[in-house]
């Protein structure tokens, strides 16, 4: 019996303990205020899933993303994926969506001190140059917000995200939707809501 009760007493602290993990999970999301309009011209289904940092980028509609655990990866790593969208196309950034899980504090410091990982938007070939908008993890945003900046004025866009351990999470997962466009179509589109 006693076994019993010790074993329900255990599950119940388990329980208990994956239950206070996801409460204090944080999720932010960055949506493009444009995005909305450009959803026709969308490939139909799920976007291509790119990992690999310092890729080339040519796949018409994507996500790139990153996990980091803390510890596993020095400070101010950087990953930069270079898009590269075919003649007469724009890059439009949908989304950028940054989970961190893993809480090991009931109790979250002030943010204002700290270092957060970061996610920057170039219009350019190269990244440090161009910059159109820069996002961060801080969790004094929760859900999620809006963005205007997400289109490139030209075919290429550097995408590059720079990771710093965050103090209260031990996993960061960072992930960037984007899709290029027709100018003429997207131009259109754009004269509608105008």
């Amino acid at each position: 019996m006693r076994t019993k009760f010790s074993l329900f007493c255990l599950f119940v602290a388990l329980c208990a303990t994956l239950a206070h993990a996801k409460l204090n999970d944080w999720h932010f999301q960055a949506v493009s205020v444009r995005s909305h309009i450009f959803e026709s011209l969308r490939p139909k289904g799920n976007p291509e899933v790119i990992k690999e940092c310092g890729s080339v980028v040519t796949k018409p509609y994507g996500q790139l993303e990153q996990v980091y655990k803390r510890g596993q990866v020095a400070a101010d790593t950087t990953c930069t994926w270079k898009l590269r969208a075919p003649a007469n196309h724009r890059i439009n950034i949908i989304s950028v969506g940054f989970d961190l899980s893993d809480s090991h504090s009931d109790t979250p410091i002030d943010y204002d001190s700290a270092k957060n990982s970061g996610v920057s938007l170039y219009n350019s070939e190269e990244a440090g140059e161009g910059l159109m908008t820069t996002f961060y993890t801080s969790p004094k945003e929760h859900g999620s917000s809006g963005f205007v900046n997400s289109i490139s004025s030209q075919e290429n866009m550097v995408v590059e995200v720079k990771y710093h351990d965050n103090i209260n999470y031990d996993t960061q997962y960072i992930k960037i939707k984007y899709e290029f466009l027709p100018v003429d179509k997207m131009q259109e589109l754009l004269s509608k809501y105008h």
